[in-house]
């Protein structure tokens, strides 16, 4: 980076993101000492950076550099106004201990990433009055002195994730004096004893976090004198033994929660010992430990424990009555354990448990004994046993029972009055067992009931009470033996929403078999043998939304069928035997968006279709439609999938898909289409795919394919085209995939492929290519995959790669060519990452030496055959030879192609000048594609970076299309150097508002924010894109809320790197942007509790470069519970996790902060230089630093008022309001003033 290098600029936040930088020199920001806020570095190459070049810049707020050859940290002590430090550096080996002096506004320093910082000196952080997070995660830290930290009164929370601590003892001194210190994590360290006096008088803390570590044993006086400790997480860990006396004392000890799961506690008494040390424990996880016996008096008595897992042990014997004298006990998982009725049962006496689960045990039978003393259960699971009887006296003693699941066993009959009794339940699920007739004497109450997977024959008459539910609304009795549906018989069910038929035996269904469902919405009737369907079968359902009908026997269907049904928005009839759609069959289904017709026996495209303008989704496949005649679908303007294929279609008209404006995919492979008309496929602005493989066609002409500005993917293999009109595509701009392989294509010169510009994956193995000239690909410079295997080619004339910095790989095996000359190949030498010839008749002579050595250096091809059978690998060329050859002028007499002659001066059969050594050097390196950019045409992975270590922070909000990644995923960054500077817009930006990514030619699908930057443009091939984030049960995914602070308001806006994207940082840690790493408050744990193998505050790792969103799976996340064991969460202590949700609103890596004040900034402008790699870093950089002088400049008027912050995060959890509830802040936007912008000449 030069010197003064954005001396013509007024920067706020600047960001500079992999651009091969390797030194900065010392007065690189000169003129920017009065507005730079933020500095963002994401470099990892950078190993020179200047110790005093940050010295220059008084304002700074925010720092984060990420770099990987970093050794020493430049100075910031000093910069009064700094908040925030994240450093991450894997060189780094010293931070020293002046680093941090002078800055009394810092409130979270996170140094992560440094595996060679082995230990904290003493003072390595002192005199902080307002740091409240300090992360050392994934640090390699293995020692630190006692007084490492001091004069810290405001720190809250100290990580010390992932190092190689062993020493507990040394940690508790350090933290001793840190007096309002509530949390410490030494997650995934390698402790193995707790010590006694390890942690002894921090009256402050409240939450140790000791996971993934190698603990075995708890001694004595381990924690002395903790009052306020509430929870310790010891999980994953080699726990054997805890000392009677590691608490002390027994007076002081109030915690209330205590994770032990994953260890080899094989002691019951353990947990005896356990709950005599902590009298106040409301949860205690002793789950998949090596517990095998429980006797009696081990687990019993407590007064303040709630939740007891024990599920994921050994358990076979468990005294009689073992669960005892705990009267608060709600909740007890048993699950996963070998527990039988040979038992002495009752196995407890627990008056208020609320939820018991004895799920994937070896009970045999359920008896009145086993339930007898549980008066308050409200939900019981005893799936996946062999219980074989049920005894009707099984539930009589608990009258309260909401949820009962016994689904998974082998019981083939339920007494009528085993449930009737029942009168709160609402739930039952006895799927997967062998019963062989409807259940009855259900209480009135049940809303779900679950039967499917049984060998149920019929369903109860109309004068049968055993269907009176009418509080009913959802039955499945899909996967049985049911015969038919009697008439009337389910009128009762007045409520019911979800009716699953499917997969049993149905034949015909009779006028009234769904009477009196006024309210049904789904029905499948899947995988049955229906022949009929009575025209009025479907009469009384007016809100039906979605019928399956999927798999029968179906020869016609009535056209007033679906006559009442004018909500019905999805029908599928695929699989049927139907010839024909009566042309008023769906004139009243005004509504219908999805229909499925596919697998049938229609020979015409159905006419009645013209009769349904919101169809969405049209399946026609497998069909026998021969023609698709003009206007057939042009009154579906909502049209966005048309599904063709498989027909015999031998003819298309021109016009055939007209008026089409939202159609995104069409396939129409599999027919018998022998030519395409010009102007077949025209003027559909939003088409993305088309396919056309496994046809007829011969040739392309001319207008073939036009004004498609959105077209991304086209397949043509495997038909016949032996000519491409060179006027074929018009108006393509977009076209990255491009497939004719298995064609007849026998010449690429008048081809109209040369204006495909963008084109990244071009296929066009197994033709007739008998050779390769610079005109056949000349154009095509973004080449990233190119197919040429099986053809002809006999050589290679001139240079057609020449200009191709973005290939990646290059198939040329099976073909003739008997020589490879060097010349051809030097312009991609740098960046290829596979080259395939094997092969090939090669003849092994001198000139292939460069070849040789090559192959010599890659392990995922063996290179082609010479003429005599020997791998070209592993021929004995000799330097003395090849270098008499060359001076004597000898020329080697190569076998040259039986085609027509080639000019010798560009023939690749020339003897190479001087013979080279080809090797993969560090300089290939910066432009290896991922993974994924080679899997559509490789099994095996072509990894173009292996230097994962260096890959933190990568980052990516640029959303791409959401085919998958092993198809498109291309984009290589050092293709295109992009530096953008430019005011903050005045509308919203793309964190204010939520809405569909659309994909624009000329637009930008990547900002920063709010600033458009140029992306490659693979947006929405097969929808909306799809988060990563989980789903709530508002079908809405839980993902960063797209919103952010403006300047003026919060002064400064950190930018933190996440897993996908760089998402703002806001000022005020409220509930909204809580909301968006949890779903509610039981599901809160800390913000290091990560699967992952990172764990960091700061994200968790390298992500994949392409994200089709911009969700952002946030580490902060609780994972405390997993999805199994989540089955009670009905009966869950909200009060037992009050104390998480505390502790991770406290957590949250966002605080309150005070507004600085932002004065004399006539020239606020925000910065991102992102100049991508390239052969040549550093003249990329100048290059694109040239580029600032384009920025465009606007005036911000700082006298704008800003907003009153949000301080919901001070708020009880119970009024905070979930996320979806609230409404989203308009960021505030500046005013323009009205003096003359002082930036450079040019537009604003």
């Amino acid at each position: 980076m030069p010197a003064n290098a954005f001396s013509t600029l007024k920067i706020i936040r600047l960001m500079l993101r992999e651009n091969g930088i390797q030194k900065v020199a010392s007065n690189w920001l000169s003129d920017q000492e009065t507005s730079i806020l933020e500095l963002f570095i994401v470099e990892a190459e950078l190993r020179s950076f200047p110790e005093e070049s940050l010295m220059v810049l008084p304002r700074l707020e925010a720092l984060s550099l990420i770099a990987g050859s970093l050794t020493r940290l430049p100075i910031i002590s000093g910069l009064a106004r700094l908040r925030y430090v994240q450093i991450e550096a894997s060189s780094l080996i010293n931070m020293g201990t002046g680093n941090f002096l002078g800055l009394p506004f810092l409130e979270q320093l996170h140094i992560t990433g440094s595996p060679k910082m082995q230990k904290l000196d003493v003072g390595t952080i002192q005199d902080l009055p307002r740091l409240f997070l300090l992360n050392f995660t994934d640090c390699g830290i293995t020692w630190m002195h006692p007084r490492a930290f001091a004069r810290l009164p405001s720190l809250i929370e100290l990580s010390l994730v992932g190092n190689k601590l062993a020493d507990a003892s040394n940690i508790g001194g350090a933290i001793r004096d840190l007096t309002s210190l509530t949390t410490i994590r030494l997650d995934r360290n390698e402790l193995e004893f707790i010590n006694e006096a390890t942690f002894v008088d921090i009256p402050s803390l409240r939450h140790v976090y000791l996971s993934a570590n190698k603990i075995s044993d708890i001694r004595r006086g381990a924690f002395h004198r903790m009052p306020n400790l509430k929870s310790i997480d010891i999980s994953k860990n080699q726990v054997r033994h805890i000392h009677p006396e590691s608490f002390t004392p027994v007076r002081d000890n109030n915690l209330e929660e205590l994770w032990l799961s994953e260890n080899s506690i094989d002691n019951a008494m353990t947990i005896r010992l356990i709950l005599d040390m902590f009298p106040k424990l409301r949860f205690l996880d002793v789950s998949r430990n090596q517990l095998q016996d429980i006797i009696y008096g081990s687990v019993q008595g407590h007064s303040r424990l709630e939740m007891l897992y024990l599920e994921h042990n050994k358990l076979q014997r468990v005294g009689r009555e073992t669960f005892t004298a705990m009267p608060m006990l709600r909740e007890l998982r048993l699950s996963n354990n070998s527990l039988s009725n040979y038992l002495a049962i009752p196995l407890w006496n627990l008056p208020m448990l609320k939820g018991l689960d004895i799920s994937f045990n070896k009970f045999d039978k359920l008896e009145r004994r086993m339930l007898a003393t549980l008066p308050s259960l409200r939900r019981f699971d005893i799936s996946h046993n062999i219980v074989s009887s049920l005894d009707p006296t099984t539930f009589i003693d608990t009258p309260n029972l909401e949820h009962v699941n016994i689904s998974h066993n082998n019981i083939d009959s339920i007494n009528s009055l085993t449930l009737s009794h029942l009168y709160h339940l609402y739930e039952f699920d006895a799927s997967y067992n062998k019963l062989n007739q409807f259940v009855g004497g259900m209480p009135r109450a049940i809303e779900y009931l679950y039967l499917s997977h049984n060998k149920i024959m019929s369903l109860p008459s109309d004068s049968s009470t055993d269907l009176h539910l009418p509080a009913l609304k959802l039955l499945d009795v899909s996967d049985n033996g049911i015969h038919r549906v009697p008439s009337n018989s389910l009128t009762a069910l007045n409520l019911l929403r979800w009716l699953y038929l499917g997969g049993n035996s149905m034949q015909q269904l009779d006028n009234g078999a769904f009477s009196g469902l006024n309210q049904l919405e789904i029905l499948t009737l899947n995988d049955n043998k229906l022949l009929t369907i009575h025209p009025n079968t479907f009469k009384e359902l007016p809100l039906l939304n979605e019928l399956n009908l999927k798999g029968n026997r179906l020869e016609i269907l009535e056209p007033s069928l679906l006559a009442n049904n004018e909500k019905l928005k999805k029908l599928d009839v695929s699989h049927n035997r139907l010839t024909e759609i009566h042309e008023s069959y769906f004139s009243i289904n005004k509504e219908l968006e999805e229909l499925s017709i596919s697998h049938n026996s229609l020979s015409e495209f159905p006419s009645s279709l013209a009769a349904n303008p919101n169809l969405k989704i049209l399946d026609l496949r497998n069909n026998e439609i021969k023609q698709m005649k003009s206007g057939m679908v042009s009154s579906m303007p909502y049209l966005k999938e048309l599904y063709l294929s498989e027909n015999n279609l031998n003819i298309l008209n021109e016009g055939a898909f007209q008026q089409l404006p939202n159609l995104t995919i069409l396939e129409m492979e599999g027919n018998n289409l022998n030519t395409l008309p010009s102007y077949g496929i025209q003027s559909l602005p939003n088409l993305m795919v088309v396919k056309m493989a496994r046809n007829k066609l011969v040739s392309l002409p001319s207008a073939a394919m036009v004004n498609l500005p959105m077209l991304q993917i086209v397949e043509l293999q495997q038909n016949q085209l032996n000519e491409i009109a060179s006027d074929a595509f018009v108006g393509i701009p977009n076209l990255v995939m491009m497939n004719l392989s298995h064609n007849y294509l026998n010449g690429m010169e008048k081809s109209g492929l040369n204006n495909l510009r963008n084109l990244e994956v071009l296929d066009l193995s197994h033709n007739k290519l008998k050779q390769i000239t610079t005109r056949s690909i000349q154009n095509m410079h973004s080449l990233i995959m190119l197919k040429l295997d099986n053809n002809r080619l006999c050589n290679i004339v001139g240079s057609p790669f020449e200009g191709m910095s973005r290939l990646r790989v290059l198939s040329l095996r099976d073909n003739k060519m008997t020589s490879l000359s060097e010349s051809t190949f030097n312009s991609i030498k740098p960046t290829i990452s596979r080259l395939d010839v094997d092969g090939n008749p090669v003849h092994c002579a001198c000139n292939m030496k460069w070849l040789q050595s090559w192959l010599r250096t890659t392990a995922d091809s063996f290179g082609p055959r010479c003429t005599d059978g020997t791998l070209l690998r592993e021929m004995p060329f000799t330097s003395k030879h090849c270098d008499e050859k060359e001076s004597n002028n000898i020329e080697e007499n190569i076998p040259g192609c039986e085609i027509e002659s080639v000019p010798v001066g560009n023939a690749n059969t020339v003897t190479s000048n001087k013979v080279t050594t080809w090797t993969n050097s560090d300089e290939s390196d910066k432009n290896k594609p991922l993974p994924e950019e080679t899997d559509y045409f490789y099994d095996d992975v072509v990894d173009l970076n292996d230097k994962t270590e260096l890959q933190r922070g990568y980052s990516t909000e640029k959303t791409l299309s959401t085919i998958s990644p092993a198809i498109l995923s291309h984009y290589v960054p050092g293709d295109t150097p992009t530096l953008y500077a430019s005011s903050r817009p005045n509308s919203s930006s793309s964190y204010t508002d939520d809405h569909s990514v659309q994909s624009n030619a000329g637009g930008t699908a990547y900002t920063f924010f709010g600033v458009p930057i140029p992306p490659l443009s693979l947006n929405n091939i097969w929808g909306q894109s799809k988060g990563t984030g989980k789903r709530l049960k508002d079908s809405r995914r839980n993902s960063l809320p797209k919103r952010t602070s403006t300047v003026d308001q919060d002064s400064f806006t950190p930018i933190l790197p996440g897993t996908n994207g760089y998402r703002p940082m806001m000022t005020t840690p409220d509930n909204n942007f809580f909301g968006e790493d949890v779903e509610n408050e039981d599901d809160v744990e800390n913000i290091y509790r990560n699967a992952s193998a990172s764990n960091k505050i700061i994200g968790s790792g390298s992500p994949p470069r392409y994200q089709f969103s911009s969700t952002t799976e946030s580490p902060y996340r609780y994972d405390r519970f997993s999805s199994s064991d989540l089955s009670f969460s009905k009966f869950v202590n909200i009060t037992t996790r009050d104390s998480l949700f505390e502790s991770a609103t406290i957590n949250s890596i966002i605080r309150p902060t005070v507004k600085p004040s932002i004065t004399n900034n006539q020239q606020q402008t925000l910065a991102s230089a992102t100049t991508l790699q390239s052969d040549d870093s550093a003249n990329q950089s100048e290059i694109s630093l040239v580029q600032l002088s384009t920025v465009v400049c606007s005036q911000w008027d700082p006298r704008r008022r800003a907003r009153r912050p949000n301080n919901s995060a001070n708020l009880p959890p119970s009024r905070i309001r979930p996320p979806q509830q609230r409404r989203r802040r308009r960021p505030v936007r500046p005013q323009r003033s009205p003096k003359r912008s002082t930036c450079p000449r040019h537009r604003r």
